[in-house]
């Protein structure tokens, strides 16, 4: 477990996928033993009690606890957490299609081959693992795509150069779903690509992570919207240290094509993936100068759901315009950007937000619009009109740079 800090409060997250005769096919529980039989046939009982009288329990809250559950066909999936008491339906999606990944929505939903289910499923906790660690101690998290659901970009200036390869590259190898990676951040993409869902994107970016040391990788996945039933191939070569180039295929191309086809594109545009690699952790081109006060941002555009985010948004060491006897550890940082946003998203949709909070010796601006969802951080020092109109300017200019993408 972690530290139960005032940043990292101590949180039990446990999974289980129930089949027809109440026994778990697949039980779950991050960093500690899975729930006994007893418990996990308890949970069980209660779903069934309310379904024989024509009933429904979907949720169950504590003061600090909750439970979760959702009808799968045949299978049922339920979730417990404790030291938590927030919205956890964005995470029981998440991590259902995190196992739809894996065996797909027939194997998922279909009581039969449960043996065989609870075999493959085993391959699943890696990912689910990275999904939950976010949730529950996202400790040098640097990414938002599992909290926003929207993709984490990178914006090189040399964003041209590489979109063009990259169409190239989906051409030659006949597939429409082509992106490349920078730091595990879109740097550059298919149309068809940012068709996906953002669920999907997080799955593919969260399994990438758990297969950080791979090289070369040809697997067949499930997509939740685009291919639930049948598998499609992720197929990925890493170009750099940090640049990967990924795409969904079929029956073709074999891998050693894929992995020629890209070295033999790419190589003329090395400097361009330099130079992408190099604007992590900025995340946005030399020129985009953020005002010296700004901590941290992450600017969300709901409307083509693409996001954009930094920890450390200067390029060069900053001096403030007042006396600042605090600046947050750029860890702390990025995972109150991320509780912003789970916060943010809370929101009624109907309701544009504005607010400011004064915690963990920063002072943090949100804002949600039908067009943005946005956070930015300051020294706590900083007046709220001081920061409403930088923050206003830091996502306005972020925003179209979103747009251009």
């Amino acid at each position: 477990m972690n530290n139960g800090n005032k940043y990292f409060p101590n949180i039990q997250f446990d999974i289980v996928l129930i089949n027809p005769s109440g026994i778990p096919v697949f039980n779950y529980s991050y960093k500690n033993k899975p729930l006994p039989l007893a418990v996990v046939g308890t949970l069980f009982g209660i779903y069934s009690y309310c379904s024989s009288n024509n009933s429904e329990i979907q949720n169950a809250k504590g003061a600090m606890s909750q439970t979760l559950w959702k009808q799968l066909k045949d299978n049922i999936i339920v979730i417990a957490v404790n030291g938590y008491s927030g919205n956890l339906n964005p995470y029981l999606d998440l991590i259902y299609n995190a196992l739809l990944f894996y065996v797909g929505s027939d194997a998922l939903e279909s009581m039969r081959s449960q043996e065989l289910l609870r075999k493959n499923l085993k391959a699943s906790i890696p990912l689910i693992d990275w999904i939950v660690k976010g949730f529950v101690d996202d400790l040098n998290r640097e990414l938002c795509v599992d909290a926003t659901l929207a993709p984490d970009c990178m914006i090189s200036s040399d964003k041209r150069i590489l979109q063009q390869t990259v169409l190239e590259f989906a051409t030659e190898i006949q597939s429409f779903y082509v992106c490349l990676f920078a730091s595990y951040r879109i740097a550059a993409a298919t149309d068809d690509w940012w068709s996906l869902s953002g669920q999907e994107i997080a799955l593919i970016v969260g399994y990438m992570r758990t297969e950080k040391r791979a090289e070369v990788k040809d697997v067949p996945v499930y997509l939740h919207i685009k291919s639930p039933q049948m598998a499609v191939r992720l197929m990925w070569c890493r170009l750099s240290l940090n640049c990967v180039l990924v795409a969904l295929c079929g029956l073709n191309p074999t891998l050693d094509v894929f992995i020629s086809t890209s070295k033999n594109l790419f190589k003329k545009c090395i400097s361009s993936l330099k130079n992408a690699e190099s604007t992590y952790p900025f995340n946005v081109p030399p020129h985009i100068i953020l005002d010296t006060i700004v901590l941290g941002y992450l600017v969300m555009d709901r409307e083509s759901n693409r996001a954009v985010s930094s920890f450390c948004p200067h390029r060069q060491p900053v001096k403030f315009p007042f006396p600042v006897k605090v600046v947050l550890a750029p860890f702390v940082r990025m995972k109150l950007l991320r509780d912003a946003v789970r916060y943010l998203k809370e929101i009624p949709e109907t309701e544009n937000h504005e607010s400011f909070r004064r915690c963990c010796d920063h002072l943090s601006y949100y804002i949600k619009t039908a067009k943005n969802i946005g956070v930015c951080q300051f020294p706590a020092e900083t007046s709220v009109t001081l920061a409403r109109k930088t923050a206003n300017s830091v996502i306005k200019t972020l925003d179209e740079l979103l747009n251009r993408t």
